[in-house]
C-alpha cells in the first residue's frame, strides 16, 4: 500500500495543488508525452496487466510479494489474460456477420495488407465477439488452432451448440489458421475464423502446455468473459470434440 501511495503522490499532487513547480513539471511531462503518441509508464505491470487467476494461491501470494515491481510478460497459460495478438479476420467471417464489426474500436488495418483487410487482438476477445455478434449476455470464446475436417468442423459447432443451450451461455467459436483455407465449409457462418500467419498464438500455447498428444495438430482454448484463459489443451489430429 505504502508503494502504491508512493507512486501516485506525483499525479495525487496534480488535483490537490493548483499551482507548484512539481505539479506543473509532472503536467507538462504527461501532455508531452501523450501529444507525441507515446504512452505512460506503467507502475506495476504485473498487476495492471498481467493479472492472473493463480491455482495455486499460496504459491501465488508469496511470488507476488517478492516480485511486485516484476514487468509483464504475455503468456497462454490458465489463468491468464490472453496476450496481445493482432490476428486477420478471414473475408468469410466479414460476410457472414455483416456489419457488425465496424463496432470494434480495436481493430486496425496493418501496414502492408490490402485495403479489406481487417484484424482483431485477441485481448478481450470474447467482449469483442459480443459486440460483433450482437450479444446480449456476455460470452465465451472457443479457440480452437488448427485447420479442422469438415465432419470435425460440424461436430464440434454442434457439440458447442448444445452445451450453449444446455447453459444458456453464449459460446462463441473461434478457428484460429495459419493461412487462409481453401475451401469454405457450409457451416463456416456459424464459425468466426481468423488468420495468425506468424504462428504467433501456437508459439506462446507451445511454451506454457506440456506436450502430451503424440501428433499434435489442434489445441483447445476456451476464454472467458473477461478475456482470461479458463481452459487450454493440445488434441491429437482426429480427436477434436467439444
Amino acid at each position: 500500500r505504502r508503494l502504491v501511495r508512493v507512486a501516485m503522490m506525483p499525479l495525487a499532487s496534480l488535483a490537490s495543488l493548483k499551482s507548484s513547480l512539481h505539479a506543473n513539471h509532472i503536467e507538462r511531462n504527461v501532455q508531452s508525452i501523450l501529444e507525441s503518441g507515446g504512452s505512460l509508464p506503467l507502475v506495476f505491470p504485473k498487476f495492471e496487466i498481467g493479472f492472473s487467476y493463480e491455482h495455486d494461491a499460496a504459491q501465488s501470494k508469496k511470488e507476488d510479494a517478492s516480485n511486485d515491481t516484476e514487468g509483464y510478460y504475455p503468456r497462454m497459460k490458465v489463468g491468464s489474460r490472453l496476450p496481445h495478438v493482432a490476428l486477420e479476420v478471414w473475408k468469410s467471417s466479414l460476410l457472414h456477420t455483416h456489419h457488425g464489426w465496424s463496432v470494434l474500436e480495436t481493430t486496425s488495418h496493418q501496414a502492408g495488407a490490402t485495403s479489406e483487410s481487417l484484424f482483431i487482438t485477441l485481448t478481450d476477445i470474447s467482449s469483442q465477439l459480443r459486440k460483433v455478434l450482437s450479444c446480449s449476455t456476455p460470452v465465451f470464446t472457443v479457440l480452437v488452432l488448427g485447420p479442422l475436417s469438415t465432419s470435425s468442423l460440424t461436430s464440434m459447432r454442434e457439440s458447442i451448440d448444445k452445451v450453449s443451450r444446455q447453459m444458456n451461455i453464449p459460446l462463441v467459436m473461434t478457428n484460429i489458421l495459419t493461412e487462409a483455407p481453401t475451401v469454405v465449409h457450409d457451416v463456416s457462418e456459424n464459425v468466426v475464423t481468423l488468420i495468425d500467419s506468424q504462428h504467433i498464438v501456437w508459439k506462446l500455447l507451445d511454451k506454457e502446455l506440456s506436450n502430451t498428444a503424440q501428433n499434435p495438430f489442434n489445441a483447445i482454448v476456451i476464454v472467458r468473459p473477461d478475456g482470461h484463459i479458463c481452459s487450454a489443451k493440445f488434441v491429437e489430429e482426429g480427436k477434436v470434440s467439444a
